[in-house]
């Protein structure tokens, strides 16, 4: 009687392997196919919804450049795990649905990826226009070629890299403690141009300021820039009336590694220029600066 059971257990087994076998062949072996049916979605600033129609013989994936639920939602929703992550996805043929917020704010894009168990890929831009444009009044990488010791001071540079609606009337000065540019220590942070920065030296008390900037009509402003400071050393402020008052730019970073700073300022009345003014306090290895951005920005 055990002999039979046995037998029988066995049988069991292997008919259940070679089912699972036969699944598994039937899944791996199908020939991938994954397509979508949209490249891009254009959403305006009052937000909306829409469907994105998937194709696949396979199970997929879908992540995303910007975080699910920051401004857009999507579904459907393939499982969500013990420790609360929600895993976006499904299988075959299926649908996709985004739910854009409205947006009060500038422009904003994400790029969703569909992805195949079998490493199809598919991706779809989302394209969000903001309350506002940008127009671009000046970027600064502080130039690519790099210098060598003596470290040029900012006068004695000439490698700046500058574009921009003012690139023609921008120029760069400092004051007080040593500023200068180096080439070493560069920039890291995602998307940073590294090659060279700009180091104010360690005992601080220097300066360095943008010059020249023709705002125009334009009274609202994003600006950014990165550093390997916090804002307890890196101090910044603007002024409208060629340095005689200098109204403080707030912002916070609290790390002592190279990361990117955003943040937003407005000015009561058009001006005919702008002046930019970046500090750095004392530091045990010296502030740095680089990848200066100025946006100007425009109502819709």
């Amino acid at each position: 009687m055990k002999s039979y059971l046995k037998i029988l257990s066995v049988f069991a087994l292997t008919a259940l392997l070679f089912t699972s076998c036969k699944d598994d062949d039937f899944y791996l072996q199908n020939t991938p196919e994954l397509s979508v049916s949209i490249n891009e979605i254009a959403v305006n600033t009052a937000g909306g919804v829409y469907t994105i129609d998937v194709q696949s013989t396979r199970r997929w994936f879908i992540t995303s450049t910007a975080e699910i639920g920051s401004w857009f939602d999507i579904t459907p929703i393939w499982q969500e795990r013990p420790n609360g992550e929600i895993v976006f996805g499904g299988e075959n043929n299926g649908q996709i649905t985004v739910t854009a917020l409205a947006n009060t704010g500038g422009p904003r894009r994400a790029t969703l990826s569909v992805e195949t168990a079998g490493g199809l890929l598919r991706q779809v831009d989302i394209v969000q226009q903001g309350a506002w444009n940008e127009v671009l009044l000046f970027a600064e990488n502080m130039g690519t070629v790099n210098t060598s010791t003596p470290w040029p001071t900012v006068a004695n540079f000439t490698g700046w890299n500058t574009t921009g609606q003012s690139a023609e009337s921008i120029t760069f000065s400092s004051s007080g403690g040593t500023v200068d540019v180096r080439s070493n220590a560069v920039s890291n942070f995602p998307g940073a141009s590294g090659g060279n920065n700009v180091m104010f030296s360690t005992g601080g008390a220097g300066v360095f300021y943008v010059n020249g900037i023709v705002p125009g009509d334009i009274r609202n402003f994003s600006f950014s820039f990165g550093t390997n400071q916090t804002n307890y050393v890196i101090s910044v402020s603007f002024s409208t009336n060629n340095g005689e008052t200098w109204i403080p730019v707030n912002f916070e970073k609290t790390t002592e590694t190279w990361g990117l700073v955003e943040t937003r300022f407005d000015i009561e009345n058009a001006a005919s220029s702008l002046r930019l003014r970046i500090a750095g306090g004392p530091t045990q290895f010296g502030a740095r600066i680089d990848d200066l951005r100025l946006d100007g920005l425009v109502p819709n």
